[in-house]
């Protein structure tokens, strides 16, 4: 596919690529719903699931979601030998809208669910809002790479999700940021959010006749009142680059995944603190040598030439509008 350069033809591509993966998910979860109603109510019946019962509720819940756009991960996950403990665990991205400062836009949420079913009990979290991506990123992509349908922009994230994470934890503050992405980078901010309806955690357990909210998982995100979060805002293609943002951008894949104890590393602190999926931790030592690594990124003069260009990039943005509008 040819890349499209036309930018209001990219917006249609990009607006309809999220409504049409938002009603395919609004089907597949209300089956997902609907097994898991099943399993609840049997056990709130005061019955077990029956033997191997677990794993065959995560494989019907998995398959339900089977070929949805905008679904990052779909893996069902036997916890024990015979089925009897078993985990799926769902992402996705999901079309909002959010005023973050500017009115009402729209955005893409990383959303997932994670279901630990054994015989007796059904335990699920839910969590939202940790990773945002502003919808003038995806259309930035379908304008500027050669594939631009919605599901190339999905793998993108998906394969971009590990350096997400690595960044929300290592960057040293507050601000502008950097995540290399296949074929180019997203630029946004790393920001602190207070919880709120866009920003949830949620735990709760079916067990026996009743249900109820239990404590979440501790994050490294997580500060008093409220948790980091990653919004980004638009993404640059590696040809669009510039000799400091191409840099950095080296940089941080280094740091991220420049062996593959590294990577291994990235993707498990990706799935630990942006899915909730407690079942395989990240190495301590690679987490804390890359953490040094970006901090050092982050502080130096390349990452120091990328915040200064893009001000002056979005200051004469600002100007050339004020002269559109007839401003003196």
């Amino acid at each position: 596919m040819e890349p499209v350069l036309d930018p209001r033809r990219a917006a249609r591509l990009a607006r309809e690529g999220r409504a049409a993966a938002s009603r395919a998910q609004d089907a597949a979860m209300d089956q997902a719903k609907a097994v898991v109603r099943a399993a609840v109510h049997r056990l709130f019946s005061g019955r077990r699931l029956p033997p191997g019962g677990p794993w065959q509720t995560v494989q019907a819940v998995r398959a339900s979601l089977a070929d949805t756009p905008g679904i990052l991960v779909r893996e069902a996950r036997r916890l024990a030998p015979d089925g009897d403990r078993a985990q799926v665990l769902l992402a996705g991205l999901r079309a909002e809208k959010h005023d973050l400062g500017r009115g009402d836009e729209p955005w893409l949420s990383l959303s997932c669910d994670r279901l630990l079913i054994d015989r007796r009990r059904v335990i699920h979290l839910d969590m939202h809002g940790h990773l945002l991506v502003h919808a003038h990123a995806q259309k930035r992509f379908a304008q500027r790479q050669g594939d631009a349908g919605y599901q190339a922009f999905c793998d993108t994230m998906l394969a971009a999700l590990p350096a997400c994470a690595l960044v929300a934890v290592a960057w040293p503050a507050e601000g502008e940021v950097m995540v290399p992405a296949p074929g180019g980078v997203f630029l946004g901010q790393r920001v602190f959010r207070p919880f709120d309806a866009h920003h949830e955690i949620r735990c709760y357990q079916a067990q026996g006749p009743s249900s109820r909210e239990i404590d979440p998982p501790a994050s490294s995100l997580d500060r008093p009142g409220g948790r980091i979060r990653l919004e980004l805002r638009t993404f640059v293609p590696d040809e669009a680059l510039g000799p400091s943002q191409d840099a950095v951008s080296a940089a941080l894949a280094r740091a991220i995944a420049g062996s593959d104890a590294r990577a291994d590393a990235a993707v498990a602190l990706a799935w630990t603190t942006l899915l909730g999926d407690a079942t395989g931790l990240p190495d301590p030592a690679e987490i804390a040598a890359a953490t040094t690594e970006i901090s050092a990124i982050a502080s130096g003069p390349a990452w120091a030439e990328c915040v200064n260009r893009r001000a002056r990039a979005l200051a004469g943005q600002a100007r050339a509008a004020e002269i559109r509008r007839g401003a003196p």
